[in-house]
C-alpha cells in the first residue's frame, strides 16, 4: 500500500491496534457469560486502546477529515439513546459506553473517508471491517446490557468481530 508521510508508524500502530483487539476478542470468545464489572471494564479499556490504535494508524494514511469526528459525535449520541431503552441495564458503565461508542464510530467515520476520499481497493477493505466492528460492538449492548439474550446474538457478535478482524488484517496486503 503506497501511504504518504511515514507508512511503517501507520503500519505499526494498525498492527498493534490488531493485536490488542484480537487477543481482546479471543478473551472475549471464550466468555460465554457476561463478565463481572471490573473484568468488563478492563476489557472495554483493552478494545478502546485497540480502536484508537487503529484510528490513529489510519488518520496517518491519509489526514483525519470531517467524517471522523462526525460519526464518533453520532456514535456516543446513538449509544445515549440506546443505553436508556427500557430493559437496557448499563448502571455506572454507561460513560463508558458512550466513550467507547464513540471511538469504534470515529473507526467507522475514518473507514467512510478513506473510501470515499481515496478509493483504493484496501481503502474498501478497511471501511467493510469497520462496518463489521460497529456491528459487533452493537451487538455487545444487547448481548450484555439486556435482559433476554438469544444464543444467536452471541454468534453474530463474534463472526462480525473476526471477520472485522480479517478485512482490516488483509487490507494492509495492498
Amino acid at each position: 500500500m503506497r501511504c504518504p508521510g511515514q507508512p511503517s508508524r501507520s503500519l505499526l500502530a494498525i498492527a498493534a491496534g490488531a493485536a490488542v483487539l484480537c487477543g481482546g476478542g479471543c478473551g472475549a470468545g471464550a466468555l460465554q457469560q457476561p463478565a463481572p464489572s471490573g473484568l468488563f471494564l478492563a476489557g472495554l479499556g483493552a478494545f478502546l486502546a485497540g480502536h484508537t490504535l487503529f484510528v490513529w494508524g489510519l488518520c496517518r494514511l491519509q489526514p483525519m477529515g470531517w467524517p471522523v469526528p462526525l460519526a464518533a459525535v453520532l456514535g456516543a449520541g446513538s449509544a445515549v439513546v440506546l443505553s436508556g431503552m427500557p430493559g437496557m441495564h448499563t448502571g455506572r458503565m454507561r460513560p463508558w459506553v458512550v466513550l467507547y461508542a464513540a471511538f469504534v464510530s470515529a473507526l467507522l467515520g475514518k473507514g467512510l473517508q478513506l473510501a470515499f476520499g481515496m478509493g483504493q481497493p484496501w481503502c474498501f477493505l478497511v471501511l467493510a471491517g469497520a462496518v463489521l466492528f460497529w456491528i459487533s460492538d452493537l451487538l455487545i449492548l444487547f448481548l450484555y446490557f439486556y435482559p433476554s439474550r438469544h444464543p444467536a446474538v452471541h454468534i453474530a457478535n463474534l463472526l462480525t468481530y473476526y471477520y472485522a478482524m480479517f478485512l482490516i488484517a488483509v487490507s494492509l496486503a495492498f
